[in-house]
């Protein structure tokens, strides 16, 4: 990590008071006079006479033997190396020294305070951009808490719709068993009576209906399943996030508090550093927005599901169903009602064919009786006529009673025909109301059966048809 401190951020900020040179009296012999020249501007020396045989040294000398390294001549016995005016100058010379050494510690100690300052302004500054850090760290690692509580608890409900529904699956063989157990029970109506009927058409439908919620059902688990797998990467994915911002904030409360005294500071090498990975604010925010987003998104999408599936899919198929038994109800009772009254008219159509036949054979008696009688009425008529008949020579005359007799005989002869055509017409009559009796009974037979099958079977079954609270999984 690169350093951007301006170099004006170290400079002395201080205006603090210059430290002024002593003033020394003038004209003193010790300090450099007013005459004194140096440099270039020096007018040249004479060359020194050697003062001696072991003199050393270069005959001219200048100001500027100092730097250059080139001396006077001098003696080994004497001290007269520098003149006077060198004498006086570097006289001068120490005291700037110590007047230099008071400037510079001055300077030292603004330098000083202004690097103090400016690294306390640093610090505190990223005090400061730390903790604003450290708060939106902490707001984006609560939002995604706030998502990844709310996938749990979506996760959870989801789940116990599933349950719900696989609850309700082994239910809907209920209805199924019940309605199939109709179905094949009604098939054991005697042939008149083996129709298809408003109960027979409404329990193929609950059958089929029965049906279609079960794949519905099927395939809305597969789908929950799926939007549970999905919640769950997604929920991973926001853990993750989650467990990196906490492990973040717990890094940034470490640096907030870290300050110049703490007793585990210290030098790391390479510390100072962009490492390649690094993210930057505009990614880690649009990385924020785009998982948070993503998040809501699937988040309400598994809503949505699970609104539908509660609501509209399970709530209305069991509705759909509970409707359906109550047709099926209705239909029964309809139908064993209408089946009970037409037991009902052919009983008592066969008790009046019972009568009839009473009263028809009772009728036919009487007729054999008469005819009965009407054959000693021939007899009497025959032996009168026959006894007429032997009547001596004149008197066999064909008088009034003879007539009369013989009117007679036709009466009952004519009689007999319409009575004879009267037993036949009874007599049949009598065996078409016996094979009435027996239609009747055969019929009123296959109304009995019909009523058992539909009021002791079928109407018994259907009791036990689920609530709508089985049916809706309310036993998971």
């Amino acid at each position: 990590m690169g350093c951007h401190c301006n170099v004006q951020e170290i400079e002395c900020t201080h205006h603090a008071e210059e430290p002024k040179k002593k003033i020394y009296p003038d004209n003193v012999p010790y300090l450099p006079l007013p005459g004194d020249k140096y440099g270039n501007s020096a007018p040249k020396e004479n060359p020194q006479d050697q003062s001696g045989p072991w003199a050393t040294g270069k005959v001219s000398w200048n100001p500027s033997a100092g730097i250059t390294g080139v001396r006077p001549i001098v003696d080994r016995y004497t001290i007269t190396r520098y003149s006077m005016k060198d004498w006086r100058k570097k006289n001068q010379d120490e005291l700037d020294k110590a007047f230099f050494t008071t400037k510079l510690k001055s300077d030292v100690k603004c330098t000083m305070d202004s690097i103090i300052e400016a690294t306390d302004k640093h610090q505190s500054d990223n005090f400061f951009y730390l903790e604003d850090r450290f708060k939106e760290v902490r707001d984006s690692k609560d939002d995604i808490e706030t998502l990844v509580k709310d996938f749990r608890e979506e996760i959870v409900l989801l789940t116990e719709t599933k349950i719900k529904l696989k609850y309700s699956l082994p239910a809907l063989k209920i209805p199924e068993s019940i309605a199939g157990e109709c179905i094949d029970r009604r098939t054991t109506r005697i042939e008149p009576d083996l129709v298809k009927d408003e109960v027979e058409i409404e329990l193929v439908k609950e059958l089929s209906m029965v049906n279609s919620v079960r794949e519905l059902y099927e395939d809305l688990i597969k789908n929950l399943e799926k939007q549970i797998k999905s919640n769950k990467a997604i929920k991973d994915q926001l853990e993750l996030a989650w467990s990196d911002k906490k492990e973040t904030c717990e890094i940034e409360t470490v640096n907030i508090g870290i300050k110049n005294n703490t007793p585990t500071i210290g030098y790391h090498g390479g510390a100072i550093r962009f490492p390649g990975t690094q993210s930057t604010p505009e990614s880690w925010a649009i990385y924020n927005a785009t998982l948070i987003t993503m998040a809501k998104d699937e988040l309400t999408k598994s809503r949505d599901l699970r609104k539908t599936a509660e609501e509209n899919i399970i709530e209305e198929c069991v509705r759909n169903l509970r409707k359906q038994a109550d047709i099926v109800h209705n239909a029964l009772l309809k139908r064993i009602e209408e089946m009970d009254q037409c037991r009902q008219m052919f009983e008592n159509e066969l008790r009046d064919v019972l009568r009839q036949i009473s009263e028809t054979e009772s009728l036919y008696d009487g007729l054999l009786k008469l005819q009965r009688q009407l054959e000693h009425n021939t007899k009497v008529v025959e032996t009168r006529l026959n006894n007429r008949l032997k009547r001596p020579r004149a008197e066999n005359c064909k008088d009034v009673p003879e007539l009369e007799l013989f009117e007679e005989a036709e009466h009952i002869n004519d009689y007999k025909k319409r009575l004879k055509q009267q037993i036949y017409d009874v007599d049949k009559t009598v065996s078409k109301l016996y094979e009435t009796r027996s239609n009747l009974e055969y019929v009123i037979l296959t109304k009995r059966k019909s009523l058992y099958v539909d009021q002791q079977r079928c109407l018994a079954y259907r009791e036990r048809y689920p609530s709508a609270d089985t049916l809706a999984g309310g036993n998971a």
